[in-house]
């Protein structure tokens, strides 16, 4: 909510939290106004929500970038380890010919 809206919307506050009654027009200013609040505070709370996700997301791809290196040199790893290998044990292992 803005400022000036804000600035309209206050007293009316004041006056509703009194117990006043408000005109048809000043309530309905008024609950248009607590509908924004309201809106505006449960999107600080998802936001929240947000930045954690995001931030999770951030840890985890580091992670699988981190992973995904390790599998990659273990597979290279492996193909060398495969070159030193037996014709016949090549093929008892299922090792294809590079």
């Amino acid at each position: 909510m803005d400022e000036a809206t804000y600035k309209v919307w206050w007293p009316l506050h004041i006056r509703a939290a009194k117990g006043e009654t408000l005109n048809a027009e000043e309530q309905a200013i008024y609950e248009a106004g607590c509908r924004t609040l309201d809106a505006e505070e449960r999107s600080d709370g998802r936001l929240e929500e947000l930045r954690q996700a995001r931030q999770r997301t951030e840890e985890l791809e580091t992670k699988r970038v981190r992973l995904q290196t390790r599998y990659e040199n273990l597979r290279a790893e492996i193909a060398e380890l495969e070159t030193h290998l037996s014709e016949p044990i090549r093929q008892a292992l299922g090792v294809k010919a590079s």
